[in-house]
């Protein structure tokens, strides 16, 4: 796993330029295996130089951890489009989503295509193009990211491990044979039918979806969307053909024929689909007071211009200014405020006798009742691992795993819930800069918490929990893989309640607490689950 920093370099005559950084997550870097896919995505991404794929800029290298330096987009995800879409009840239209996926076949066909400088092919298969890997760029641009677990012909890995997200394999790649270009132009088969159906095309989940993915089974598109024309559901249907020989052999044959469709599809309608389309739609699908602003780091010293050239040096660390010691994807943190009356209640004089105050007449609770799935984890192996490394070294290794939690909670849209005393320390409000191990109870136990379905509860809740549980076990499996005796994570996932006060000013989320009853009970089911 990594995190992603904004960043700006300096360059000659006081100019800067705004750029991403890409790095091993420190929980992550003593472990050989994510620092060899690190400097595996390094090789393939660097020699990549294509509109429709993210620029890779440098690679390098600060203390034992390597980053990459990319190009930064402003804009949004293609889930976040399925998404928006979904809210506002409207199908994205032919024309924009066969010009999104024809963009991504440009991307899939130059790295494809792409050689050594002896002319000898490279071999690049993507393997995990999925809606969350294509951007959207707020004037219309369509990139594609992350060549993280990309097959190389330089990148030796052991046969019949399968990678990449199950629900956007391909039947070959879901059997773990090896796989070719023809497995990208599945994958993106699969993103063309999610905008056009407006659904998955796999609805499984883990080990379901890639079976049904191994089965090869696809429902007829015009099922899902009955006015779709004749010849982009063929087009459609042969890029997720069964057998890689019924497919388009390339991603630029699948890139003609959607060409060929918009050409036909604008003599109908009276309108070319091209980028300034595509940013007019996504303007009015996300106003401009609902797109994430990032904030640009700081130059040290003000924004004045510098006197003096930048000597040119290739370690781009040293010329690096990062938004700060967090990550883009800002945790989001429990805040806790006084009551709102205590220090009016302070000023009133206390009665010499105490009257009954009338049911009428007591305060109501001002919370909202918010139904919630509430993910609560028991750290197992506690005692044998202080035994192992001492009390300090097991709630350092404990702290960098909530540092990923947190991280991984922000990326499923959840909470991590810390306790009141705890999130101050987070805040900022602390000096050790160390995240807490977490609310201990009476019988010994480290414990997690996450909820999800806060600020807005949505549809898919349920699953989104699910997928989080299963990634903060991987996540601790991570961590803990090089260490004895093995730190085990107990998860249980319960729906309940959740009171939430809001801000006056802003209406914003101001505290929140659990039900006791659902915390009671979530808890009783995470000392149920084996872990």
């Amino acid at each position: 796993m990594a995190e992603v920093f904004l960043a700006r370099t300096v360059v000659a005559q006081g100019l800067n330029k705004t750029l991403v950084i890409k790095k091993i997550h420190s929980a992550y870097a003593r472990s050989k295996q994510f620092v060899t896919m690190f400097v595996d995505e390094a090789k393939i991404a660097l020699g990549l130089n294509h509109p429709n794929i993210i620029q890779v800029f440098d690679f390098g290298a600060v203390g034992d951890t390597y980053f990459l330096a990319m190009e930064h987009v402003e804009g949004l995800d293609l889930l976040r489009l399925l998404q928006e879409a979904a809210k506002a009840r409207q199908r994205i239209p032919y024309g924009m989503s066969t010009y999104v996926v024809q963009q991504i076949c440009k991307g899939l066909d130059y790295a494809h295509r792409k050689t050594d400088e002896y002319g000898q092919p490279l071999g690049i298969v993507h393997r995990d193009i999925s809606p969350q890997n294509v951007l959207l760029s707020w004037d219309g641009s369509v990139k594609i990211v992350d060549f993280g677990i990309a097959r190389a012909r330089d990148i030796h890995e052991e046969q019949g491990v399968i990678k990449g997200k199950f629900a956007y394999m391909s039947p070959e790649q879901a059997r773990g044979e090896p796989v070719d270009c023809r497995s990208d132009v599945f994958a993106a088969g699969i993103v063309l039918f999610e905008l056009i159906c407006a659904r998955p095309l796999f609805h499984g989940k883990g080990k379901e979806a890639l079976e049904m993915v191994k089965s090869g089974a696809i429902p007829r598109p015009k099922d899902f969307a009955p006015e779709l024309p004749d010849s982009l559901e063929r087009t459609m249907l042969k890029a997720l053909a069964f057998h890689r020989g019924d497919r388009f052999q390339t991603a630029r044959d699948m890139q003609h024929e959607l060409g060929r469709f918009q050409l036909e599809w604008a003599q109908k309608t009276g309108a070319l689909t091209d980028s300034g389309t595509l940013a007019a739609h996504l303007a009015g699908l996300v106003a401009q007071e609902h797109r994430v602003s990032v904030p640009r780091p700081h130059l040290e010293g003000g924004d004045r211009a510098v006197p003096e050239a930048v000597p040119s040096s290739h370690d781009l660390s040293e010329r690096l200014v990062l938004s700060a010691p967090v990550p883009v994807a800002v945790s989001i943190e429990n805040q806790s405020s006084a009551p709102e009356g205590s220090q009016a209640l302070r000023k009133q004089a206390r009665p010499t006798t105490p009257q009954p105050i009338p049911d009428s007449e007591k305060p109501r609770d001002q919370r909202e009742r918010k139904y919630v799935y509430v993910l609560q984890g028991i750290l197992r192996g506690m005692a044998a691992l202080e035994k192992k490394l001492g009390a300090t070294g097991a709630a350092r290794l404990v702290s960098e795993f909530f540092k990923v939690a947190r991280d991984v909670a922000f990326k499923h849209d959840a909470i991590l819930d810390l306790p009141r005393a705890d999130a101050a320390a987070q805040s900022g409000d602390g000096h050790s800069g160390e995240f807490p191990v977490g609310p201990a109870t009476s019988a010994g136990e480290t414990t997690l918490r996450v909820v999800v379905g806060l600020p807005i509860p949505s549809e898919d809740d349920s699953s989104r929990s699910i997928k989080l549980a299963l990634a903060l076990v991987d996540a601790l499996d991570g961590i803990g893989s090089d260490v004895e005796p093995e730190l085990r994570l107990a998860l249980a996932v319960q729906r309940g309640v959740a009171l939430v006060k809001r801000s006056k000013q802003k209406g914003e989320i101001a505290a929140f607490e659990i039900e006791e009853a659902t915390s009671t009970f979530a808890h009783k089911l995470a000392r149920q689950a084996r872990g």
